[in-house]
């Protein structure tokens, strides 16, 4: 099983029209997403995450598993 972080930024959304996000994954119009940004892992040997400000990503929230924590991020 494949996974990423992800940092939501908006709630569940229906798309009125065709959309790509900045990581490329294409979404159909009629599509309930959630728009956010993801984190990369810093190294293999650690539990450092980077979140990846400069790419916007859309996720579709079908059957996902989200959990919250709080903490500062910069």
């Amino acid at each position: 099983m494949y996974s990423k972080m992800f940092q939501a930024s908006s709630s569940p959304e229906i798309l009125f029209a065709d959309e790509r996000d900045s990581w490329g994954t294409w979404f159909p119009t009629g599509a309930e997403v959630i728009r956010g940004l993801y984190f990369t892992k810093e190294s293999a040997d650690n539990m450092t995450y980077n979140l990846v400000k400069r790419k916007s990503a859309i996720i579709v929230p079908a059957n996902l598993v989200i959990y919250t924590w709080s903490t500062h991020i910069t």
